[in-house]
């Protein structure tokens, strides 16, 4: 049986709470944002909006090259001061984005119409503006995580959401300005955030004691962890996203607006698992040295996400229809049939995302690589196969079984790593309630 007092659990929950209640106000914001755009642009404004931000995010994605995730691995372990890791990650941001600019101009002038059909070609030059912005958020902000300065990673993560929501219901709403305002209110977002998130790391470069420049030193530390982690990520994305790249080629951008809306809903099963993931990759680097701790504590967290998920799930497949109808209109009714599609695999994907930390905080990324390039290649091929024969509900099924299988290779994974049995995360335990107890002391604060 296994023992949850003395895990550090009580902290652990505290700070998932706290993180928790940023993510429901971020996704409060994006889900206000989605439904701001499906009543003001329709279905196919809204499928243009989200196609054209494909660009940015895909280029960001590309080219990070694991940095994020080398710098929370590294600064959890504290092994690098924060001196070293913000002057390496501007020199890296600059060559990158230089790249990705030529790239994203290229792909624009060559390739838009083959790869962006439906949506205006001034919409994805806007799209290549923004990823300078975006690159340096991604970059940048995984050096609160790794800090664990999760008052300062928590703020930071929420200004981009509220901002794009207030700027988007001045310029869209407001003005009538139409698909282009809404990326540029996006764009503004990213931007707002980037200013508060550069005022938190110059006072976080003030109050640490050690003086340090060795950034070449941990370019190379960085770049060597990170492609390791990078690849997975990239591939991660591209399962996440896939079936809305395909959807816009093989429907319209009308179809992507619509099953985005059953996106981002389905999503929101993600809020905790998330909250989790983002305390945990820190934690579990740092408990390097104790693994009988880290065993334990993995399973409690993956269990209870899942679980949790599966709960509101349930709520979510009884509401689906009148919950889509009521908030975005009878022209996004299909989104309800999509939702019950997505759902199960939404659910057991929680589980994976736990275990996928705990994987890179073992200093293996590359295995997260292997379980994501077999999801990515159900995912596209169930798109390609069942898109034609059954529309969005077919793309929706697709990504569900690719969720599945990215679960059933990170359960692999993580037992062969850890050598806890492979039904540790899923099946609940007796002391698990030891958590109940702690949030129940927590809400009584």
């Amino acid at each position: 049986m296994t023992h949850t007092k003395g895990l550090g659990l009580g902290r652990l929950l505290k700070l998932s709470s706290m993180t928790l209640g940023r993510q429901l106000i971020a996704i409060l914001c994006q889900l206000g944002l989605v439904l701001l755009l499906a009543r003001l642009l329709g279905s196919e404004g809204n499928g243009q909006f989200t196609v054209a931000l494909l660009l940015p995010m895909l280029l960001t994605s590309l080219l990070n090259l694991g940095i994020p995730s080398a710098n929370v691995y590294f600064l959890g372990r504290s092994g690098v001061s924060i001196a070293d890791a913000m002057v390496s990650n501007l020199k890296l941001w600059g060559v990158l984005t230089a790249i990705g600019l030529i790239a994203g101009v290229i792909g624009v002038a060559q390739f838009s119409e083959t790869l962006f059909p439906g949506v205006p070609e001034k919409l994805l030059w806007g799209a290549v503006a923004i990823f300078p912005v975006s690159l340096f958020y991604a970059l940048l902000i995984s050096l609160l995580q790794g800090k664990q300065d999760f008052r300062a990673y928590n703020l930071v993560m929420i200004i981009p959401s509220v901002a794009s929501l207030l700027l988007a219901v001045a310029f869209v709403w407001g003005m009538g300005l139409g698909v282009g305002a809404a990326l540029l209110s996006w764009g503004l977002g990213q931007l707002v955030g980037v200013i508060v998130l550069v005022g938190f790391l110059v006072s976080l470069r003030r109050g640490n004691v050690r003086e340090s420049y060795d950034s070449t030193g941990y370019v190379k530390r960085c770049l060597n962890y990170g492609w390791r982690s990078h690849l997975s990520n990239v591939i991660t994305f591209l399962n996440y996203r896939a079936d809305i790249f395909l959807v816009n080629m093989l429907i319209n951008p009308a179809g992507a607006g619509i099953y985005i809306v059953s996106v981002r809903i389905a999503e929101g099963l993600w809020l905790l698992s998330q909250a989790v993931s983002t305390i945990l990759l820190p934690k579990l680097s740092s408990m390097h040295a104790n693994e009988e701790l880290r065993r334990k504590i993995t399973p409690i967290c993956a269990r209870w996400v899942t679980y949790v998920g599966l709960l509101f799930s349930v709520a979510l497949a009884v509401t689906a229809s009148s919950l889509i109808d009521l908030l975005f209109g009878v022209q996004y009714s299909e989104a309800a049939l999509v939702l019950l599609w997505l759902l199960p695999g939404t659910v057991v994907f929680n589980t994976a995302r736990v275990l996928a930390n705990d994987i890179a905080a073992r200093g293996r990324p590359e295995l997260n690589i292997w379980s994501a390039a077999i999801t990515l290649v159900v995912n596209v091929v169930g798109n390609i196969l069942l898109i034609p024969e059954y529309g969005l509900k077919g793309a929706a099924i697709a990504t569900t079984l690719s969720y599945m299988v990215t679960t059933v290779a990170s359960l692999a994974f993580y037992s062969h790593l850890s050598s806890n049995p492979w039904w540790s995360p899923l099946v609940l335990e007796k002391n698990d309630w030891y958590l109940v107890k702690q949030l129940v002391r927590m809400s009584g604060k």
